[in-house]
């Protein structure tokens, strides 16, 4: 599980996504079983700080981890699937209602599709579990 923070998610989502980029193209972090296995979460700074969402983002990141490590659906009762689009390029995401987001198919950065790039494939993502 490797957590991505940025203070304000949209505006820095490209920044986000070339840190994926580069986790996937080192050595040493592509051998890493969260990048093997796509296992992305990234938490807004407004949620990680002291306040009333810091409740809702634990619940929210205990469930993603437990469904992360085991392999399991993210439920559809905290979770909802959002496309997030930088230049046209969509990357879809669960989003928890503390605002943590955790992939469900990787973005294109800077003209790579990182669908691709990244080790794993697409069993290796993670849906979202509709009643």
């Amino acid at each position: 599980l490797i957590s991505l923070t940025s203070p304000l998610y949209l505006s820095l989502s490209l920044l986000i996504d070339e840190k994926i980029y580069n986790l996937c193209k080192n050595e040493k972090t592509r051998a890493l079983r969260a990048v093997q296995t796509r296992r992305f979460i990234t938490v807004p700074f407004s949620a990680s700080t002291m306040g009333v969402r810091i409740g809702s983002l634990a619940y929210n990141l205990a469930e993603a981890i437990v469904a992360l490590a085991n392999g399991e659906a993210l439920s559809s009762v905290d979770f909802t699937e959002t496309i997030i689009t930088n230049d046209g390029n969509a990357g879809k995401q669960a989003l928890g209602s503390s605002g943590a987001r955790v992939y469900t198919r990787l973005p294109v950065w800077n003209g790579t599709d990182l669908e691709e790039f990244c080790p794993g494939g697409m069993s290796s993502n993670i849906y979202i579990k509709y009643s």
